[in-house]
């Protein structure tokens, strides 16, 4: 750890945040409102950036208190910076599919691929025709761990609940279909489901 790193370390992001209020504010009591946070604890926050900064922050004058020159010089530097730190943790960024030039990954199976893939590689090629889509097989046991491994961005299958960060959203709804030779087995249309019952059957998953 270098001498920079062990400085940060004495720092913490709300103390820089009383601060900016503070120097706004130019009042102990109305930064206190405007944190909600009772007097006392603000008055500490002041303390401690005194101590920090080497310097008085707020002084009062004739006119009520007034940030120092080092602290307006802070200020102006700071504001930037932690209105930045607020948009990368809150704000999502803009997406844009005619700029974006990064490769997805999509888990699905075979017929999946088939039914989906042609129109939807099409779509691609005139929105996004930076984008890629690279198809990784997968099903609904395999989903939730290729997702938490990062070898997937999105599934579309028939996948069970997993963790609580995991999204899922119905694309539609498939039935199944039974079919027969009628002739064969002696069975009319439509098959009863006494016949359906009468006979062995296979059921193919999909």
């Amino acid at each position: 750890m270098n001498i920079g790193e062990n400085d940060l370390r004495r720092i913490d992001l709300n103390l820089l945040v009383a601060f900016q209020v503070l120097v706004r504010e130019r009042s102990v009591s109305r930064a206190a409102e405007r944190l909600f946070l009772g007097q006392p604890a603000v008055s500490g926050a002041l303390a401690r950036l005194r101590d920090l900064l080497a310097d008085d922050i707020l002084v009062r004058t004739g006119r009520g208190m007034e940030p120092t020159a080092k602290a307006l010089a802070l200020y102006a530097q700071l504001a930037p910076a932690l209105e930045q730190i607020r948009a990368t943790l809150f704000e999502q960024p803009a997406f844009d599919p005619a700029k974006e030039t990064r490769t997805f990954h999509v888990g699905m199976r075979d017929w999946v691929e088939m039914w989906l893939m042609p129109e939807l590689i099409a779509r691609i090629q005139e929105a996004a025709p930076g984008v890629r889509i690279a198809v990784r097989a997968s099903d609904a046991q395999l989903g939730t761990r290729m997702l938490e491994d990062d070898e997937m961005d999105l599934g579309v299958s028939v996948f069970p609940a997993g963790p609580s960060w995991q999204r899922r959203e119905q694309l539609l709804s498939m039935n199944y279909r039974c079919v027969y030779d009628g002739d064969r087995l002696g069975i009319g249309s439509p098959m009863t489901l006494e016949d359906y019952l009468a006979h062995p059957h296979l059921l193919t998953p999909t």
